[in-house]
């Protein structure tokens, strides 16, 4: 994600509240001014084989004016915070959790759920899956542009399955009814 995204991102929070993790009470939360105490940088992982740099919240807990370069003030993935942002693109107003937000920079998602839902790309394949989905299974097209509903009573599929079931060899149906029961013994 561009730089200046992720700072529009970061101007659009409008409240971050840490957890209880017990009784998911509200410990504290920041909003306003005090949402210049969080920061977020791209750093490699200590622990990362590859050292590809991910974007990271930063928590300024000590007051310090280079709080980015101590490693205890990066929030880790095992946390309680909850995110209350407005969307870039169409200003609804979210609730989501830290590590999804984070997610969302680092794979380059500017698109909240709403904006996904309603993206015209999305509705348009969704809507061509389903039409080519139902009309192989059950509907017959004519030439006319007709739509012609085949449908199966339950007698009838009954009476298929009954004539399927004596077309398997004895060995199969004697194997079948020592797990199941007759008519007769039901």
């Amino acid at each position: 994600m561009e730089e200046n995204t992720i700072m529009l991102l970061k101007k659009n929070i409008i409240k971050i509240e840490k957890n209880n993790k017990e009784n998911k009470s509200i410990v504290n939360f920041w909003e306003g001014g005090e949402l210049d105490l969080f920061s977020i940088n791209k750093i490699p992982h200590k622990y990362s084989n590859t050292k590809v740099p991910l974007y990271r919240f930063f928590f300024n807990n000590n007051n310090c004016s280079n709080f980015i370069d101590y490693e205890e003030n990066i929030i880790t993935r095992n946390n309680q915070y909850n995110i209350t942002y407005k969307c870039i693109n169409c200003n609804s107003i979210h609730k989501v959790t830290l590590n999804n937000i984070l997610r969302k920079i680092n794979r380059n998602i500017i698109n909240c759920r709403i904006c996904k839902e309603y993206e015209e790309l999305k509705r348009n394949n969704q809507c061509n899956y389903m039409l080519n989905y139902h009309s192989s299974k059950n509907i017959n097209k004519n030439n006319d542009n007709n739509i012609i509903i085949k449908q199966i009573s339950l007698l009838d599929k009954l009476n298929n399955d009954k004539i399927k079931f004596h077309e398997y060899d004895s060995d199969f149906k004697d194997n079948y009814f020592k797990r199941n029961m007759h008519n007769n013994e039901f």
